[in-house]
């Protein structure tokens, strides 16, 4: 288990033993669970073995709903313990007296589905983490697939969305990431297209889980609208219907109205809270489209020590807060930073503008959008894209994105191939994905992306000869000219 756990990358392992255990065997459980947490604490750090409260210290398989003398045993030889969905808040009082110190170790059931469970489940599940969260507990929602099994599949993203947000008030943030770089182009993982650099490459559905960016920290229901404030902001949402995203298939959309003009508060639109130590220059790079020309907004860095907040302004300078505001690097630094990352890509209406910030031994703690009207504009309502945010080590650039080699052929039939490469990782810019192309006839054709490095692909059939690119992408999303990358011939004859 330890082994599985380890190549698998998983966090650790939920023990159910749903069946009674003779009194005679509950000495071995003991030690295998001993050894299990012990053993994936050494080979994994931060991993954890959960407990489900099923079967008791007398070896009975029966479900307590709460912590006690019958299932105390298992909760002290693991981290934690998932409790049955069965529970009460008398339950709950007496699992924060037992727990002590350890109350977060403890998982509170809830059970989507309902079945006998406090608040009755589906939309409901708010109200029993409401009564969860009053005792100090954790919680552990089990079968949140309801929500695909409950209601029509083509209100599944809306009706997802929609059950995890109640959920959301109840719960705790946790930074996005702890380490440059910062990179989102808010994709879920599917879309309708797929976009690379501001270009359609593929038009049509498609799923790919592996192609999912880190999303914003904060649901829609954290943007507060100031009374006086100047903007109003009526959704933020990530939307993977938008006809040109700038990568994957989702851009961040905004949607507001200026309603004053006469004051200088803005609207703030949080997205990601971070703990970055900055240990060297900073590259910052802004990706939006505004449909409306009464608005300004600044990328928004937030910085440790005094709560120090940074505005990364893509206008031309301007005096809008008394917060430190960084201009954009020169249009020809620019030009030369956007090469490094869109190889052959131009983009289209997306603008992206570069900072460099300069801040040793301090940390960004957090990333967010202000957003003001324009002087002396019609009050009306805007519509802001953001299409990628990247905080970036400035390093990055002391090394080459390097190719791949030794491409192969591991299996050729009659219509399909599986290609096989090795390539070598950077040091500061870790290899995210290969995009595959094909080229025949001076022309290039993004066929699809991989995330390892193999990737099988059905021959064109009305090719005879032709080309195929394998073009690595960092995490940062840097990449050669698809001309410049490794290529393997194919005779399709």
């Amino acid at each position: 288990l330890i082994a599985i756990a380890e190549y698998y990358r998983f966090d650790g392992w939920l023990i159910n033993i749903e069946n009674p255990i003779h009194p005679s065997h509950l000495d071995n459980l003991y030690v295998f669970l001993s050894i299990l947490v012990t053993g994936i604490h050494q080979r994994i750090p931060g991993s954890k073995v959960i407990w489900y409260d099923s079967v008791t210290t007398t070896g009975q398989l029966k479900w307590q709903n709460t912590l006690n003398e019958l299932n105390e045993m298992y909760f002290s030889l693991c981290d934690g313990i998932f409790l049955n969905y069965h529970w009460t808040r008398e339950c709950l009082h007496q699992t924060q007296l037992v727990s002590a110190n350890r109350s977060c170790d403890v998982y509170v059931g809830i059970d989507v589905h309902g079945r006998g469970c406090f608040g009755g489940g589906g939309y409901n599940c708010s109200i029993a983490l409401d009564v969860i969260k009053r005792f100090q507990l954790s919680t552990a929602v089990f079968a949140p697939g309801w929500v695909y099994e409950n209601d029509p599949k083509s209100d599944f993203i809306e009706k997802q969305d929609r059950f995890w947000k109640l959920l959301s008030p109840y719960t705790s943030l946790y930074p996005a990431v702890s380490s440059l770089p910062l990179v989102s182009s808010f994709g879920r993982g599917y879309g309708h297209k797929v976009s690379i650099d501001g270009q359609v490459v593929y038009d049509g559905k498609w799923t790919n889980l592996s192609a999912q960016d880190i999303q914003p920290s904060f649901p829609d229901c954290y943007y507060r609208n100031e009374e006086k404030a100047s903007i109003q902001l009526h959704s933020v949402d990530v939307d993977t219907s938008y006809y040109i995203p700038y990568n994957n298939g989702s851009v961040l959309s905004i949607h507001g109205s200026v309603v004053d003009t006469q004051n200088n508060i803005p609207a703030i639109v949080r997205l990601f809270k971070c703990n970055i130590p900055i240990k060297d220059n900073v590259l910052i790079s802004y990706t939006y489209y505004c449909a409306t020309d009464n608005i300004d907004h600044y990328l928004r860095v937030r910085i440790s020590g005094n709560m120090k907040f940074i505005l990364m302004s893509p206008h031309s300078f301007s005096d809008v807060s008394e917060q430190p505001v960084i201009p954009a690097l020169s249009e020809q630094n620019q030009k030369l930073l956007h090469s490094h990352f869109t190889g052959d890509m131009l983009s289209t209406h997306w603008k992206t503008c570069y900072f460099l910030l300069k801040m040793p031994s301090e940390e960004i703690k957090g990333v967010s959008i202000c957003i003001y009207p324009k002087p002396s504009v019609p009050e009306d309502n805007f519509i802001l894209y953001i299409g990628e945010v990247k905080i970036m080590d400035y390093r990055i650039f002391q090394q080459k994105v390097s190719n791949v080699h030794a491409i192969s052929i591991a299996n050729k039939e009659s219509n399909s191939i599986t290609l096989f490469w090795n390539h070598k990782e950077n040091e500061f810019d870790r290899t995210d994905h290969f995009n595959i192309y094909t080229m025949n006839k001076r022309k290039f054709k993004f066929i699809g992306r991989a995330h390892t490095n193999g990737f099988h692909m059905f021959l064109p059939e009305d090719i005879g000869t032709f080309k195929i690119y394998i073009q690595p992408v960092t995490i940062s999303r840097r990449k050669r000219r698809v001309l410049s990358n490794s290529h393997l011939t194919i005779n399709n004859y």
